[in-house]
């Protein structure tokens, strides 16, 4: 694809090994994107957790009038 790309555009075909480079960086770009949206995604959800366990195990007991 990368190919057809360039010899529509520039007129000329790209060598083989320069197609492979551009593939396997943008195949890394991918992996690095993805790796780091789901990383934030985790981070977001340990720490909704984290503050779920705080507030269930806050100790907030009503308070009681004395008669």
């Amino acid at each position: 694809m990368i190919d057809a790309y360039a010899l529509s555009h520039f007129g000329f075909n790209l060598p083989v090994a320069l197609v492979g480079v551009i593939d396997l960086i943008l195949i890394l770009g991918i992996i690095y994107f993805h790796t780091s949206i789901v990383l934030y995604n985790q981070k977001r959800k340990i720490k909704s957790i984290s503050e779920g366990f705080a507030n269930i195990f806050k100790g907030e007991e009503p308070v009681r009038e004395e008669k």
